[in-house]
């Protein structure tokens, strides 16, 4: 009996304080005697990795060299740290707040129900929301609203730049001033097109167009001037309306006033700073000389020798008929529909050269009248 109890104490001894493993064949239950695993736990475990060393405390990890499957909810009141790959087969849920402190990847979807925010980005200094931009290197970063600009309108990696150094594509730059300008270089071949993918020219405009600013068209916008123009050529054009699609009675021109006094048109000689042709809002119209052509004949057809010329008793019966010469218009249709230049102009000629005609019959008249008189007082007095 007693070498049998000393046999069972030298057993347990030599396994409480000499044995660290358990053996290498069977299953080993705590809690259970039909353990279903090498390794069965039923109830609490607490693993002590603590190991104090004078005043220090040393952490002593838990190594497990396989994979770990927990069937139900697991706590763990302080830090996990994951040095590998971490795989979430189904949902994963924090009902408190989720902090990653180190890099995160995601191979698949992300859906965010709640908000969204980089506690990394936020900059408490700037009032003005700002653009979320990723690089090549897929880093998101926050960007302001002038260097969003930059971006999309600055010179790219592989910009195309003349021998001038005047960049192919449209960039923002402040040079000459401090607010920043869209620029397009002198030789870049892009044209931008508002209401139109095909733009025509440089700058294509297919609608309305609203500028409460000056402009300037060949020369800089001058002061208190909306729309200043300088032909780019010796032999250009500074304006020119093309109304050969229009309607009767459509404008080519138009000049609204509600002034008499004001200066609706004015051609101002830049010599002298004298207006030398004005068109008043009362319709008068100021010049210094006016050349006007008819489409019709100058009247040199009256000196013809087979111009008809009404006698004076015809003109005489044709005033009293008319009360107007003839081929002039009479007063009632110059107040209706005014007068023709070029073709009153005209018709004074013709009467007045009419008129040349009568008085030269009527000194042929005279001279003839004349001679008869002297012949017959020579008469009288012999």
């Amino acid at each position: 009996m007693k070498k049998t109890l000393l046999f069972l104490s030298v057993c347990f001894v030599s396994f409480t304080y000499a044995q660290n493993t358990l053996p290498t064949s069977g299953k080993v239950g705590i809690g259970t005697t039909s353990p279903s695993s090498d390794l069965e736990v039923k109830g609490e475990t607490t693993i002590e990795t603590l190991k104090a060393r004078d005043t220090a405390v040393f952490e002593k990890p838990v190594i497990i060299k396989d994979s770990v499957k927990v069937e139900s909810k697991m706590t763990v009141e302080q830090d996990v740290k994951i040095k590998g790959q971490t795989v979430f087969v189904d949902d994963a849920k924090a009902r408190a707040d989720f902090k990653i402190l180190g890099k995160t990847k995601m191979k698949g979807d992300a859906f965010v129900e709640g908000t969204f925010k980089f506690k990394g980005l936020e900059d408490q200094s700037t009032t003005e929301d700002r653009f979320l931009m990723l690089k090549p290197n897929g880093k998101a970063v926050a960007m302001e609203k002038a260097g969003l600009n930059g971006v999309i309108y600055g010179p790219p990696a592989l910009c195309i730049v003349d021998t001038n150094g005047e960049y192919f594509q449209p960039h923002w730059t402040t040079v000459g001033g401090t607010e920043p300008k869209a620029y397009i270089g002198a030789g870049c071949p892009i044209s931008v097109g508002i209401g139109t993918n095909s733009p025509q020219a440089k700058l294509d405009v297919r609608g309305t167009l609203y500028n409460t600013g000056s402009v300037g068209i060949g020369t800089l916008p001058m002061n208190q001037v909306q729309l200043s123009i300088e032909p780019n050529s010796s032999n250009g054009t500074g304006v020119c309306v093309d109304m050969s699609n229009s309607s009767d009675y459509t404008y080519g021109l138009k000049v609204k006033v509600n002034n008499n006094n004001v200066k609706a048109i004015a051609l101002n000689n830049d010599l002298t700073g004298d207006d030398v042709f004005r068109v008043m809002g009362n319709g008068n119209v100021w010049a210094t000389e006016v050349r006007v052509r008819t489409t019709a004949d100058f009247p040199d057809y009256v000196f013809s020798e087979d111009y008809e010329l009404m006698s004076i008793e015809e003109l005489e019966a044709y005033i009293l008929s008319n009360n107007h010469l003839p081929s002039l218009p009479t007063a009632e249709e110059v107040s209706l529909e005014g007068m023709k230049l070029g073709e009153l102009n005209r018709l004074l000629v013709e009467k007045v050269e009419e008129l040349t005609l009568y008085t030269i019959e009527q000194q042929k008249q005279i001279e003839e009248l004349t001679l008869k008189l002297l012949t017959l007082e020579q008469k009288l007095t012999k």
